[in-house]
């Protein structure tokens, strides 16, 4: 089905404009106005057909498509919060996401969960808005809680399964090649299951990541049955304000018609995170109703429903609150630099409170660097310039200036603070 087949199919018609926001205090248009220009915001990246997004380094995630998360409720009410990081996201250090667009559907999404959020393609996300950055993808579920590392090698029963390593690191370039390995013998097929590398300086990762999207056509029936599966670098806690959230969702119950029985109602979850999210931030995400495709020839769809909303604001200055204990800015400037001819260094003025911070707001910290730099074709290397960062920041507080460089390789912190941060 060709893109204007699929607009024509989900009732949209006309591209909308980038940068959509949720309704916040002052907003000049209403909740409802700003849910309806987002749900025409999804039914455009669910149909957009980029195979890159400007260059062979930039991947069509970060300008097309929808990136969803399933959450789940905590049993005790206000235990935590679904769009902070789980306990094992925050060790792991990587977090599952799923990605669905015209040519990217599958008929159920992970754990058989029915609700949670849509973040923004990255390319795309409002000013203000954090960075996040995906590490890796997935044709099926990537089975990451047996990966040694998120992205990592597969290791299950004490069986290490070396194919399970990125595709690129070793070789693993066309259809056939992957098929090969997915269908190596195991006691199950995903333990074969190579992932692409999508970091920052990836050569060719655009291409990479179309044939991720290929390979779960090419599998048909079986590469409907499933989600696929992004790994996004886990963010810091407590910044709901600027995390790019462009939607809570929930799925209809008994659609479609293999839904577990007895699964929580999946509107109801997206109503109390929607009153959680405007309580926290005094922003109003919108609801959307995702159904997923009932067949292999059908397509997901998008639904704004007015009567779906726990929350609805018009206009009025409300001024954001202050959040006690953090700096209201942790980077002054930043700056990219030529070195030996060929390699780059970028210059960092933290801020005054920077300097001064303990490690619970080192994360705070790096993400504000990351949406200042991250996106520039001179940033890579993301472990390794953020070990730098974290050295510099422990050993050289009062500094003038801190520079980066992403050539550097990955060490421990005790390596680099030996190395004066430049290992």
């Amino acid at each position: 089905m060709n893109r204007l087949k699929v607009l024509m199919f989900l009732g949209c018609v006309a591209a909308s404009a980038p940068g959509l926001a949720q309704w916040a205090p002052g907003s000049p248009r209403s909740s409802l106005e700003d849910g309806n220009a987002t749900v025409a915001d999804l039914r455009y990246n669910y149909s957009a057909g980029n195979s890159h997004c400007g260059d062979s380094g930039k991947p069509p995630f970060l300008c097309s498509g929808v990136l969803m998360r399933v959450t789940q409720r905590p049993q005790n009410p206000g235990a935590f919060r679904i769009w902070d990081p789980s306990p094992t996201s925050a060790r792991s250090g990587g977090t599952s996401f799923s990605y669905i667009r015209y040519d990217a559907r599958f008929r159920s999404v992970a754990w058989g969960f029915n609700d949670g959020l849509i973040m923004y393609p990255q390319d795309r996300r409002p000013a203000g808005k954090d960075l996040l950055m995906v590490q890796c993808a997935y044709s099926m579920d990537g089975w990451n809680w047996f990966r040694n590392t998120p992205c990592g090698t597969m290791v299950y029963e004490g069986v290490v399964y070396p194919h399970s390593r990125p595709c690129q690191s070793q070789g693993v370039t066309t259809p056939q090649q992957w098929l090969g390995i997915w269908y190596q013998p195991a006691k199950y097929r995903p333990l074969n299951q190579c992932g692409f590398d999508m970091r920052r300086g990836v050569a060719n990762s655009a291409g990479y990541f179309m044939l991720m999207l290929q390979m779960k056509n090419i599998l048909a029936a079986e590469g409907f049955s499933e989600q696929n599966e992004l790994v996004v670098t886990t963010w810091p806690a407590g910044r709901a304000r600027t995390l790019p959230i462009q939607a809570f969702f929930y799925m209809p119950v008994g659609v479609p018609a293999h839904w577990p029985a007895g699964v929580p109602n999946g509107l109801a979850a997206a109503r109390l995170n929607q009153k959680e999210f405007r309580a926290d931030t005094g922003i109003i995400v919108p609801i959307v109703r995702l159904t997923p495709p009932a067949n292999i020839n059908d397509h997901f769809r998008f639904d704004f429903i007015v009567a779906d909303q726990a929350e609805t604001g018009s206009t009025g200055v409300v001024p954001p609150k202050p959040v006690p204990g953090r700096c209201p800015r942790y980077i002054d400037s930043v700056k990219w630099g030529a070195i030996n001819g060929n390699q780059w260094s970028l210059e960092i003025k933290p801020s005054a409170c920077t300097r001064t911070i303990a490690a619970d707001q080192t994360d705070l910290a790096f993400q504000e660097l990351l949406n200042k730099a991250g996106s520039d074709r001179q940033w890579s290397n993301t472990n390794s310039m953020r070990r730098q960062f974290v050295c510099l920041l422990t050993t050289y507080r009062t500094k003038a200036s801190w520079f980066i460089e992403p050539h550097r390789p990955y060490v421990s912190h005790e390596a680099a603070v030996k190395a004066n941060c430049n290992p």
